[in-house]
């Protein structure tokens, strides 16, 4: 019985959410940063930079040492940024501004109707101890005061538990400019690379403005290794970029 009415409220639930609209001009140039550890006693390692040229938000994400037999592992966008005392709790529920709910679980064929912050659930989850890949999401927002907005957010891995093993702020280090034009992305999100599902074109270098990152608002630059060893450069943005980051793991 009480599954059942579980079942029926979850329904009714998902019936009164409303699709998540395509946003498609985000500001050119804009750039969030999620940098882990947030707790030095994490062993987790690596960057979330979700950037826009004006059309879609692209998520290159970039994560080594996840716990053996804890997966595979779920991630998403939460609400709310890490407390100052680094509990993952204090993020708050998935990022989901039209009420969508976690139950059903996402469809990934139809991920409008997904809540906007389950990035796993529309892209598939990681299946191994790291994740080097970049994904492009049409319903989330780099425009500030958006309902879709991340930039105040947090990136949270979970386990297959459910537990929040690891959660990253985003912190700003470009907020762009208004652009009106349409990305030429792919209609969905891709999601390519080791340990994850999906299609696309796996680990690929992510854009930087050519200039310093801040040293007092945001983490330092770190690059997590992809399953193979390599490192992940991180090159200019814009025509007259020509700077590479780089970064050792911890």
């Amino acid at each position: 019985m009480k599954t059942f009415v579980a079942t029926v409220l979850a329904l009714a639930t998902l019936a009164s959410a409303q699709n998540a609209p395509v946003v498609t001009s985000n500001p050119s140039g804009a750039m969030y940063l999620a940098t882990f550890p947030n707790l030095l006693n994490n062993v987790i390692r690596g960057r979330v930079v979700a950037s826009s040229s004006g059309g879609y938000v692209n998520y290159a994400i970039n994560i080594a040492n996840l716990p053996q037999g804890a997966g595979p592992f779920e991630y998403h966008i939460h609400e709310f940024p890490v407390p100052s005392n680094g509990d993952c709790m204090g993020t708050g529920g998935h990022l989901d501004p039209f009420n969508r709910g976690e139950q059903p679980p996402c469809d990934a064929s139809q991920p409008q109707s997904c809540q906007i912050g389950d990035l796993s659930g529309k892209y598939g989850k990681i299946n191994g101890t790291a994740l080097a890949t970049n994904l492009v999401d049409r319903y989330t927002s780099l425009t500030i005061g958006s309902s879709q907005f991340v930039g105040n957010g947090s990136f949270v891995v979970h386990a297959n538990n459910g537990s929040r093993i690891a959660c990253a702020s985003f912190t700003t280090y470009l907020t762009g400019s208004t652009s009106n034009s349409t990305s030429t992305s792919p209609s969905n999100g891709t999601l390519g690379g080791s340990g994850g599902s999906g299609s696309g074109s796996g680990a690929s270098a992510t854009n930087i403005p050519p200039r310093p990152f801040p040293t007092s608002t945001s983490p330092p630059v770190q690059t997590a290794n992809a399953n193979d060893g390599s490192r992940m450069a991180v090159t200019g943005f814009g025509v007259f970029a020509v700077a590479v980051v780089m970064a050792t793991m911890l």
